[in-house]
């Protein structure tokens, strides 16, 4: 029978150096966990929603790539799509192609990758994108919106050994391809056949 421990005790348990097989963490979706702490149980089978990692700046690594850029303020959700779809300006390939890739930084000499104008000729800004929360929720829900009219079904699947678990963890996509077709082969066979 599986023990029921909460989210500190199955933290300290694996930082001690136990194994927490066999074990249901009783209040994992209602409390708030440490990001390293997030990922050492991630590490051991057990998913912390997003919502309930917490963040503190002062454990964060300090990383040069962010934190020596000076950031601007940030640009409203409605001024930053509209300058998305708005100062999209396509050139021709005859209209300086060579000019655009020197004016970019981008030059492929081995022509070894496909031209796309929709991407290799789009005069892209040099500013950062700077979003609020409030705007980049905004965003994913404009992203929702257009995702193809594939739904995601989840499944539950209860694995109590941890290699099998983080072997599901490394596969999951393979899996999932697999285990939709198998679904939709067994719907199939159980259809009543239409004579």
């Amino acid at each position: 029978m599986n023990k029921q421990i909460d989210v500190r005790s199955a933290i300290d348990l694996l930082k001690s150096g136990e194994t927490i097989d066999n074990v249901v963490i009783s209040d994992m979706t209602t409390s708030k966990v440490m990001a390293m702490d997030a990922l050492l149980l991630a590490k051991n089978g057990f998913i912390v929603p997003d919502g309930n990692i917490v963040y503190d700046d002062d454990q964060v690594q300090y990383d040069p790539d962010f934190d020596d850029v000076t950031w601007g303020k940030p640009i409203p959700f409605k001024q930053l799509k509209e300058s998305l779809t708005s100062e999209i300006a396509i050139q021709h390939a005859s209209e300086g192609t060579e000019a655009h890739e020197e004016a970019i930084g981008y030059r492929n000499d081995d022509d070894d990758i496909a031209y796309d104008p929709d991407f290799d000729d789009v005069e892209w800004s040099k500013e950062p994108i700077h979003l609020t929360w409030d705007e980049k929720f905004k965003l994913a829900a404009e992203f929702e919106k257009n995702k193809s009219s594939e739904e995601e079904v989840s499944l539950k699947i209860n694995i109590s050994d941890p290699e099998i678990r983080q072997w599901m963890y490394t596969h999951a996509d393979k899996l999932s391809q697999l285990i939709g077709n198998f679904i939709a082969e067994v719907y199939k066979e159980n259809q009543p056949s239409k004579a």
